[in-house]
């Protein structure tokens, strides 16, 4: 039974809401509670772009005709058959309002380039250009949704930088350590970004005024405050230039201070641009390659932010939703996960399309399964998405992204352990099944 005190949403759509046993769900319009499975990548535009969906598709209608409804209800069977219920991220809309949940991404990066400060791969949220950019795109894009039942809510960017002193990775292995670690003075964190900005950017206006304000208004004062040799923002934009990071207890402090401040300003602007179109469908928030740090998660206002979401390819799939939980409480959405990277595999062999071992396979199968029956053990995960529908890995008995190759076949290896898993999902979410320890 899910507590009435606990509900986020709108009631008539898409919630969330913990039972009386301490555990979220995804809530269906009609109130009853489910996990979500989604696939990520139904991205099949009949323009002749280059994806592998894409390709999919041209193959398909080469030997069923163009009916593009048609084409949507096979591959809506297929993940039907695979124990799938929803639409992930980058679905055309012909998947969309078809009786499945499916989510939108209206990306804070791509809707005005111009205000993207590179490192850290963020948007300059002060740039009142991109504001506008970004209020417009939402208006274009939500009105139209605003009242559709099938829905679940909005992303509102797809692994952002948060330039942290924590560094982590989505993939795990050879790609970053499996435990953050600490990367305090090897690069520059979010606040010296946009305090090297150029001038005219907002960015570095906005990062300046909050700096001067808690040292007394002197530039001098921060450098001093900060074991710093710099006397004028361009100077420090100078030494930036040359590979400075700072590193000082000072510069932590404000870097923490400045970071709280740009990831509230982050969210409640995006979130009042959606809501003015669209009040009645989830804030998602960022997908997250990785524990974008403490500080960050802290940040996040529930006003703004209804479900933490992240992707993960990590066979410590439950751990690393601790990582979040210990420090963010709340209902959160794995939005890109399959056991194909990280340390599940040898990324080398897939890329190179050489065959793995029965011995390899065999080791992938075992730690597939404990991780993503042993995910769902934790009370906050209301569902998850598999990353991909189509790829051009041709082996059907190796792992692979895909569900299918460009030419409509099958990988039946990711087939056997999605049938197996699936069904067990809902009870093991309800603690009345235990997950597979063995694989």
């Amino acid at each position: 039974m899910i507590d009435p005190k606990s509900l986020i949403g709108k009631e008539g759509y898409f919630r969330v809401g913990k039972s009386s046993a301490g555990r979220w769900w995804l809530l269906r319009p009609d109130g009853r509670p489910i996990l979500y499975r989604g696939v990520c990548a139904l991205w099949m535009p009949d323009d002749g772009s280059g994806s592998e969906a894409a390709a999919f598709r041209k193959n398909w209608e080469k030997a069923n005709g163009p009916d593009a409804a048609e084409l949507v209800a096979h591959c809506q069977e297929i993940l039907g058959e695979l124990g799938f219920n929803a639409f992930g991220e980058w679905a055309t809309p012909q998947f969309w309002n078809r009786g499945w949940p499916y989510t939108v991404l209206i990306h804070t990066r791509e809707v005005y380039p111009a205000a993207t400060v590179n490192p850290p791969k963020h948007i300059d949220v002060f740039d009142p250009a991109w504001q506008q950019a970004y209020d417009a795109r939402c208006r274009d894009i939500c009105t139209p949704l605003a009242h559709q039942k099938d829905l679940i809510g909005y992303f509102v960017d797809n692994e952002s930088g948060w330039g942290q002193a924590r560094k982590d990775f989505v993939w795990g292995g050879d790609h970053g350590p499996l435990i953050d670690k600490n990367v305090l003075g090897e690069e520059p964190l979010l606040l010296q970004c946009f305090l090297a900005l150029e001038e005219n950017r907002p960015g570095h206006k906005a990062a300046w005024d909050f700096v001067l304000h808690r040292h007394g208004n002197s530039v001098a004062q921060v450098a001093k405050d900060w074991g710093a040799d710099f006397a004028s923002p361009a100077q420090l934009r100078e030494h930036h230039a040359k590979g400075l990071a700072l590193a000082s207890p000072g510069f932590g402090i404000d870097q923490d201070a400045f970071t709280t401040y740009f990831t509230q300003e982050y969210f409640r602007i995006t979130s009042e641009c959606i809501r003015r179109y669209d009040p009645n469908h989830l804030m998602l928030g960022c997908r997250h390659g990785g524990p974008p740090g403490d500080v960050v998660l802290k940040a996040y206002d529930r006003r703004h932010v209804d479900v933490l979401s992240f992707n993960n390819y990590r066979p410590n799939f439950h751990e690393r939703i601790e990582e979040y939980y210990k420090v963010a409480p709340m209902p959160m959405l794995n939005t890109e996960f399959s056991w194909v990277g990280g340390s599940f595999l040898d990324w080398q062999k897939l890329i190179v399309g050489e065959s793995f071992t029965p011995e390899e396979r065999a080791q992938v199968r075992t730690l597939a399964v404990v991780a993503l029956e042993g995910a769902f053990t934790h009370p906050a995960l209301i569902g998850y998405t598999w990353y991909k529908f189509c790829t051009r890995f041709p082996s059907a008995a190796d792992p692979a992204y895909g569900l299918l190759n460009p030419m409509g076949e099958r990988n039946h290896f990711n087939e056997e352990l999605l049938k197996r898993i699936h069904p067990r999902l809902e009870a093991i979410a309800m603690g009345q099944l235990l997950p597979d320890s063995s694989g």
